[in-house]
């Protein structure tokens, strides 16, 4: 009889890239099996429990970083998958991809129509600075240039930063000075918060001079404020999975660190998980242009871009000439109406081969493609056929009937991984 590996999962599950974690490692055990999990709902920051000294597992899955509960988990000579890292001496070995987010974020902002952006992070963490640097060379490589405040008070690095009064006052002088209206993307959804609170503090208006970004989509958290907070998804359930998958194969190749190691080499990590999408909720609801009947066709082509939209009847609609629609559109948002109309339908056809189990050509449809050039135009934009898209991220459908990710998401576009 094969025995069951004895598997420890110490993941916080206050936030919600944690809660994605756990439902990630209990879809690759519901598939594989074999596994007993004993879970610890433990802080990142958690001292040692005296009951961790008599235990006597398989492997290890946590985010712990340099914690002292994370470097007394080190020393046990077991296979170990560590999900947070301190940016030098410990990898996180499965994470959502920065870059990634920070195109989508980039993107987004730049479709609003909007030409100032910032980045907003407190205390001293290498994924908040990771996410920062991502942002700005998106932005870069855009031919815009973007603001950055990093708050800190003198604090070493830490793995989860927490808000201190001392930050209030810079944030909301550097809010009051910069350009409006303006794009600001923030390192966590949490952070996010801090300043939704210190914009509605200042009296300045969400999303008409600050249109405010987020990343966790953290449900909960989101959806309290008003207005509520856009955020992207960082696909944590995904994550959760990927890291089961490789401590399996750590475990697989035995028990001791050192073989776990050869299994794997240092190359191949971190493993890089593409975030799902990017929620849009009211904080970046706004289309920042100067030009009220291109604002009216945004919104416009945003409403029915899914019923067969061409470009043709957006023309006729708004009485304006097929040549100076396209011109006029392309020259505030980068991109033609047929090309906005096109990602939209994308977008949407992304979140329907994400969630539901829909056949392929059936998606197509929905989503206003024709059939036969679905697949093709799929391809073109996200550089897979939607087959391969759905078996890459089907991890977000846990049986047939629940949907993980319910909310539409419009707007990173055709944004490859680097």
């Amino acid at each position: 009889m094969i025995k069951n590996k004895q598997v420890l999962l110490v993941i916080e599950s206050a936030r919600a890239y944690g809660r994605g974690i756990i439902e990630g490692v209990s879809r690759y055990i519901q598939e594989r099996g074999r596994w007993t999990i004993q879970y610890e709902e433990q802080g990142i920051l958690t001292t040692v429990p005296t009951w961790l000294k008599e235990w006597h597992g398989d492997g290890i899955i946590c985010r712990t970083g340099r914690s002292p509960l994370g470097l007394h988990l080190r020393k046990l000579n077991v296979p170990i998958v560590e999900l947070l890292g301190d940016g030098q001496r410990f990898v996180s070995e499965v994470q959502s991809d920065a870059v990634v987010a920070g195109n989508m974020a980039a993107e987004h902002f730049i479709e609003r129509g909007l030409r100032y952006f910032a980045y907003y992070s407190y205390g001293n963490t290498w994924w908040g600075q990771a996410r920062g640097d991502a942002f700005t060379k998106a932005l870069l490589r855009k031919g815009f240039e973007s603001f950055t405040l990093l708050s800190q008070s003198g604090e070493k690095a830490e793995a989860f930063p927490e808000w201190k009064p001392i930050y209030e006052k810079p944030l909301l002088r550097w809010l009051a000075k910069l350009p409006k209206p303006i794009g600001i993307w923030c390192a966590a959804d949490t952070i996010a918060q801090r300043v939704h609170a210190a914009a509605m503090k200042s009296g300045l208006v969400i999303p008409d001079e600050i249109a405010l970004l987020g990343i966790d989509n953290d449900e909960h958290l989101c959806n309290v404020l008003t207005p509520t907070l856009s955020s992207i998804d960082p696909n944590s359930v995904v994550v959760g999975y990927n890291a089961a998958k490789l401590l399996d194969a750590k475990m697989t190749s035995g028990d001791s660190k050192e073989r776990a190691k050869k299994q794997l080499l240092p190359e191949t990590l971190p493993i890089k998980i593409t975030p799902q999408c990017l929620v849009m909720r009211q904080s970046t609801d706004v289309i920042a242009v100067d030009d009220p009947k291109i604002v009216a066709i945004a919104r416009y082509i945003r409403e029915h871009a899914l019923s067969g939209l061409l470009v043709a009847e957006v023309a006729r609609e708004f009485h304006i000439s097929k040549r100076t629609l396209e011109r006029r559109y392309k020259k505030l948002f980068g991109k033609t109406v047929d090309q906005e109309i096109t990602l939209l339908r994308i977008e949407q056809a992304k979140f329907l081969l994400r969630t539901t189990v829909m056949p392929v050509a059936d998606v197509g449809e929905q989503t206003g493609f024709d059939r036969s050039y679905f697949i093709k135009a799929f391809h073109r934009i996200v550089g897979v056929p939607p087959s391969v898209y759905r078996n890459t991220n089907r991890v977000g459908i846990l049986g047939k009937e629940k949907i993980i990710i319910k909310t539409k998401s419009y707007g990173n576009g055709n944004i490859p991984a680097e």
